[in-house]
């Protein structure tokens, strides 16, 4: 069915849909696209549905310790679902229940998409047109940034989602948002963290619930929404979603621990075990359904509860794990010859076959006519000027990121003084310039480990979600660390310099501020590569500080001659940046520089350019040469962490 493409000015803020009916492969997400898509007039009225169909999911996982996988490839194939059918529709609030490792998040990864790149899925996942591409998803951490209000975390993300469009149409849509998930009287609050407290943990969890409703999804899937709140809270947060429901939307949930109070509120109830669906249907005719089959609630219970323990494996004895496993197959068994189970599967089919619409149509733009290169540098603008409020509201890391190099340079000129002009000061300056080598990207590291995974771990929320791409996101953190390694750089070259008593040229003081600050940023960009490749920030935090090390002692020269290490160790020196500036440094500062002999003229170097010749020759000729070097390894960095996190691909975060 096809007609002219006509954007509505009047038609709401809605994201791009795809008439897509079958099975998807797995590891594909959803990409943001600048094409039209067609709607009836009476979408946003029209039912919308949910069917999933014989689906089973399966992943290659190791088998046995981490040397053993290495050496011999021992993986083995897990099923995660299998031959799950359900059906959800409009106006209905779906739990789905069961113990852990039930396949509960891994069923709502399927129904969206986000599977991992080692499964493999069979059966069909099929939604009326247009209702899976623009589902959301609140997966179960709040991933926010601690330092920014309710609202400005809202408009941040609505700028994202539609570049192009108004900013009044953006604040209407901000403000409609924050009165439906009830954030009013904490609008201008900011979201706190571990140190400075914030809006509480139900709040969290209605800001990254208000978050996936800024584009008015028809769907809303939500991965244990309850976690980690009071009963209360809890209570007033699935009211919440029943009432979003009511809507004209698809509500799906996992739900751990459910209160009784909650089982009145869900339309319907799935309860999994080992992949599977043990029962599906209407929460009210859940009770009488298991009470048919020889168990019923008892008195006083909570019959969600009492029914997810009943279908969960009891590993604790070989004999308890028989008899559970025996009940659960007869659970299954009893499911799949069920009246109702039976129906369902017959609307299942129906709603397949009745997907055709028809009626007038009209085309909306998720882009708003907009372009990808174009998004690309509103995302990257956005994304810098939203870390930049977030670090300046942190008062103490913003200080910390101006002035810890310059703590290092204040006790380095505590601990030197002013530089003499006699042959011991050679030791004195080659001890200054290895304390400037190693302090910057030192001193960068600390930085970035202590700020970018969570930077880091919101970019995989925000990318799964079609905000920006990849290069956006490292990007627009180089450009935001830029103007502190700049700054930073010069404070410590600065005091150290003139302080220490180097050379006295304006010249060779903007040479020596330039080579600190390709230290520092190198020592970003390096941290960054190594946080794309391990989750865990002290492992990764260890292992380029032990780069660091290494590099300190084989590269520049300043422990040991270049000339007298193993030939390996020198053609290893090349690899670091080390090499490049620790030449810089020497040539800026011993060049022409005088030194007394005092009394023992034999051992004695009475010219700085002696000591270039002696120990690194042909330094002078080479500056050129070593800044491009430092400009090409920061380059290099770059490039290198965007294969990083394209190789390791977006992390889950559940």
């Amino acid at each position: 069915m096809t007609s002219t493409p006509v954007v509505s000015e009047t038609s709401p803020l809605l994201p791009s849909h795809e008439n897509k009916r079958g099975s998807y492969s797995p590891g594909s997400s959803r990409q943001i696209s600048n094409s039209y898509r067609c709607y009836t007039p009476a979408d946003l009225q029209t039912p919308f549905t949910l069917c999933l169909e014989g689906v089973s999911y399966s992943v290659k996982e190791d088998r046995g310790p981490w040397w053993k996988n290495t050496l011999l490839g021992v993986r083995r194939t897990k099923e995660i679902l299998k031959d799950v059918r359900l059906i959800a529709r409009s106006g209905q609030l779906t739990a789905i229940l069961g113990n852990s490792g039930s396949g509960k998040t891994s069923l709502l990864d399927v129904i969206c998409n986000r599977m991992g790149s080692n499964g493999k899925l069979q059966g069909l996942v099929w939604g009326t047109p247009g209702l899976i591409e623009s589902a959301g998803y609140v997966i179960q951490a709040d991933r926010l940034m601690d330092n920014l209000t309710v609202k400005e975390t809202l408009t941040y993300t609505a700028k994202l989602k539609f570049v192009g469009k108004s900013s009044k149409n953006l604040k209407e849509r901000v403000e409609a948002v924050i009165s439906e998930m009830g954030l009013r009287p904490v609008r201008n609050t900011r979201i706190g963290g571990m140190v400075e407290r914030g809006i509480s943990g139900g709040e969290k969890r209605r800001v990254t619930i208000a978050i996936q409703l800024l584009q008015n999804p028809q769907m809303l899937l939500l991965d244990e929404p309850t976690t980690g709140l009071d009963s209360f809270t809890a209570h007033y947060l699935v009211q919440t979603l029943a009432e979003l429901a009511q809507r004209n939307k698809i509500v799906l949930c996992t739900i751990h621990q459910p209160r009784s109070e909650l089982y009145k509120t869900f339309d319907q109830v799935g309860i999994m075990s080992r992949g599977e669906m043990i029962y599906f249907g209407k929460a009210t005719e859940m009770v009488p359904y298991f009470s048919r089959l020889g168990y019923p609630c008892p008195t006083f219970a909570n019959p969600l509860d009492h029914y997810v323990d009943l279908s969960s494996i009891d590993t604790r004895s070989a004999d308890k794990e028989k008899e559970s496993d025996e009940r659960v197959n007869y659970l299954r068994a009893n499911l799949l010859q069920s009246p109702h189970y039976i129906s369902m599967l017959g609307e299942i089919t129906e709603a397949m076959e009745a997907d055709d619409h028809g009626g007038e149509r009209v085309c909306v733009s998720w882009m708003w006519n907009s372009n990808n290169m174009l998004r690309f540098f509103v995302s990257l603008f956005i994304l810098v000027r939203r870390s930049l409020v977030n670090l300046y509201r942190n008062r103490s890391a913003f200080f910390l990121r101006i002035f810890t190099q310059s703590v290092f340079a204040g006790m380095i000129c505590l601990f030197l003084g002013k530089l003499q002009h006699n042959q011991q000061s050679i030791q004195d300056r080659i001890g200054l310039l290895y304390q400037t080598v190693a302090v910057p990207p030192f001193s960068a590291m600390l930085h970035t480990i202590e700020e970018f995974p969570s930077l880091r771990d919101l970019y995989y929320r925000e990318s799964r979600d079609g905000l920006y791409v990849l290069p956006a996101f490292l990007l627009s953190f180089c450009l935001y660390t830029l103007p502190f390694s700049i700054l930073s750089s010069i404070l410590y070259s600065t005091l150290t310099y003139w302080v220490c008593g180097l050379q006295p040229d304006p010249k060779l003081y903007a040479m020596h501020a330039a080579t600190v600050f390709f230290l520092h940023y190198s020592g970003e960009i390096m941290t960054v590569i190594l946080l794309g490749m391990m989750q865990n920030p002290r492992v990764a935090s260890s292992i380029v500080a032990l780069i660091l090390t290494i590099s300190g002692l084989i590269a520049p020269g300043f422990l040991r001659t270049v000339s007298s290490m193993p030939e390996i160790i020198q053609w290893l020196s090349w690899a670091s940046p080390y090499k490049y500036a620790g030449e810089i440094f020497v040539a800026n500062e011993f060049n022409n520089l005088t030194l007394h002999c005092g009394s023992d003229p034999v051992l004695c170097l009475r010219n700085g350019s002696l000591y270039i010749t002696l120990f690194y020759p042909g330094a002078l000729d080479h500056m050129t040469r070593n800044f491009a070097a430092l400009g090409g390894f920061i380059f290099g960095f770059i490039v290198i962490a965007m294969v990083i996190f394209k190789i390791f691909g977006i992390k889950q975060l559940h």
